[in-house]
């Protein structure tokens, strides 16, 4: 039988996989997280150059 302190070759690649899927999990959501912050900005910012530039003109009607 082998026992987890006699075959360690056996845990490491487990191990390892779950510190990548951790760190790559990890890394997934910051990204997410930053182009949530991110493109809202963008868009907003975007659209107040359109309208400064008038390029909006007939999106809306006059109130």
């Amino acid at each position: 039988m082998c026992h987890a302190r006699r075959c360690p070759g056996r845990i490491l690649p487990a191990v390892l996989a779950f510190a990548a899927g951790a760190l790559a999990g990890a890394l997934g959501v910051a990204y997410g997280a930053f182009w949530c912050a991110i493109l809202p900005v963008v868009l907003l910012a975007g659209l107040a150059a359109a309208a400064a530039r008038g390029l909006t003109r007939g999106a809306v009607p006059p109130a």
